[in-house]
């Protein structure tokens, strides 16, 4: 399998993220490909993993649990960021060229997305 770089490591520290044309995919400490490039992006914060696949944020836990699911309105997704404080972690999506900015909000005691 030929990889567009080196695997990097996530903050849930069992995984890391492998990329090929584009795509991303998870891979554990034993170097087992677990999703086979099949997101548009994907980022973690303490024990979470979100990821995007085809207009959906998803949220995983560090047992690759799904927790939530979010349909996304986004096109031409450039910037995806996490930041965090102590209730619930703050998702910023970006279009190109920065035109807009999205903003989702993830409650870490009820697993879920606030409206």
């Amino acid at each position: 399998m030929k990889l567009d770089e080196y695997p990097k490591s996530l903050s849930v520290k069992e995984y890391g993220t492998i990329s090929n044309n584009g795509k991303y995919g998870l891979i554990n400490k034993q170097c087992k490909v677990i999703d086979n490039f099949e997101f548009d992006e994907i980022a973690s914060l303490d024990n979470y993993i979100f990821l995007i696949k085809e207009n959906n944020l998803i949220v995983y836990d560090n047992k690759l649990k799904m927790l939530s699911q979010k349909q996304l309105g986004i096109k031409d997704l450039e910037d995806f960021v996490l930041l965090n404080n102590e209730n619930r972690i703050t998702v910023v999506i970006t279009t190109k060229n920065s035109s807009t900015s999205y903003i989702y909000r993830f409650d870490k005691k009820s697993n879920n997305f606030i409206n």
